[in-house]
């Protein structure tokens, strides 16, 4: 005869709190604000309070949380900072200033023979 033992799962969640005045010197300025918006920012405390349960172990809870901060602060990074510009993007921007600059010598052009056209003539 054999007998089964549930036996119980021992607590192994683990809790990375950390404050943000502690963080905030050590992350470039123009992040707080993203930082402060995520879903691990306690206001109450005013801290990041990141939590895991997903191992059985404690201490890899632990490397999971820091994991967790450290994806945190690299999609706030993507997010707010933007990228390298494409060399598409370069050349688009480079058409849209030559139009814009064409267009505006164009009307200045218009503008100035109007103006001319009403001016007296030494001939009249």
């Amino acid at each position: 005869m054999s007998t089964y033992i549930n036996a119980p799962r021992v607590n192994s969640k683990a809790q990375l709190r950390v404050p943000f005045h502690e963080i905030a010197p050590l992350v470039p300025r123009v992040l707080h604000a993203g930082i402060m918006s995520s879903p691990y920012f306690a206001s109450g405390s005013s801290s990041l309070l990141i939590q895991s349960d997903e191992s059985r172990k404690q201490a890899q809870n632990r490397e999971i949380c820091y994991k967790k901060l450290k994806e945190l602060l690299v999609q706030v990074y993507e997010d707010t900072v933007p990228g390298e510009t494409s060399e598409e993007q370069k050349e688009k921007v480079k058409n849209l200033k030559e139009f814009e600059k064409e267009a505006r010598l164009k009307t200045k052009k218009k503008l100035s023979s109007k103006k001319a056209s009403r001016s007296k003539r030494p001939d009249d």
